[in-house]
């Protein structure tokens, strides 16, 4: 599976659940909710003006996934909802490797900007790095084309860290 086929398989609405551990302090947390997945082709708006914004060029943009969410966190009254975009910049060399813009669905937000590889055919790694020392690697994988697994492991830069595991169900499409 090439970089290309691996973004079509995200597409659709997931079923996810999660599961986060932080430190400090030895805080255990769980979630679950829904998740709606959409293709960005590189024509897309979208996806020029966020390559704009970081000063990339648009033409060079494979394209992008935007994701829309809906969590559940209990002894939470209200829904969590958000979304964000990720625009992938493949190397010119070899498109399963290369940098990526993401922009967090919330105002005033500024993208950041990181790495992505895809391993062998089956294992997307995302790595960011951020001003204060802020750093994050999530892994993407699928157990079939209807099951996806995530790991993210996020450094705040202040000695606290979050790792977390994602199961997620394919419920349909977008």
């Amino acid at each position: 599976m090439d970089i290309q086929e691996f973004l079509q398989l995200c597409v659709g609405k997931w079923f996810v659940q999660r599961t986060s551990h932080q430190l400090p302090p030895q805080k255990l947390a769980s979630s679950r909710g829904d998740f709606w997945i959409e293709w960005l082709s590189p024509e897309d708006d979208r996806v020029s003006q966020m390559c704009q914004k970081m000063q990339c060029d648009p033409t060079a943009a494979l394209g992008g996934l935007k994701t829309s969410w809906e969590t559940i966190v209990p002894g939470e009254v209200d829904k969590q909802k958000g979304s964000s975009a990720v625009v992938l910049l493949p190397d010119s060399s070899n498109s399963a490797q290369g940098n990526f813009i993401q922009q967090l669905g919330k105002p005033g937000a500024s993208p950041v900007q990181g790495s992505y590889c895809l391993q062998g055919t089956n294992a997307l790694t995302l790595e960011t790095v951020a001003d204060g020392g802020w750093r994050s690697e999530e892994r993407i994988w699928f157990a079939s084309d209807n099951l996806r697994l995530r790991t993210s492991t996020v450094d705040r830069g202040n000695g606290e860290k979050v790792m977390s595991f994602y199961s997620e169900i394919r419920m349909g499409g977008v």
